[in-house]
């Protein structure tokens, strides 16, 4: 299932910090997370109403 395969490869990227990623790459890694999040915020607030 693709809601199954999106989360678990979010957990396989994980924050940048633990993987040792470079600056660019954990820069990246944020700026995907907040747009998850922003997302996420949209999608459960339009569920409420």
């Amino acid at each position: 299932m693709r809601n199954e395969r999106f989360w678990r490869t979010r957990a396989e990227n994980g924050p940048p910090v633990l993987s040792g990623a470079t600056p660019a790459e954990a820069l990246a890694w944020t700026l995907r997370e907040r747009a998850f999040v922003r997302r996420f915020r949209e999608v459960f607030e339009a569920a409420l109403e």
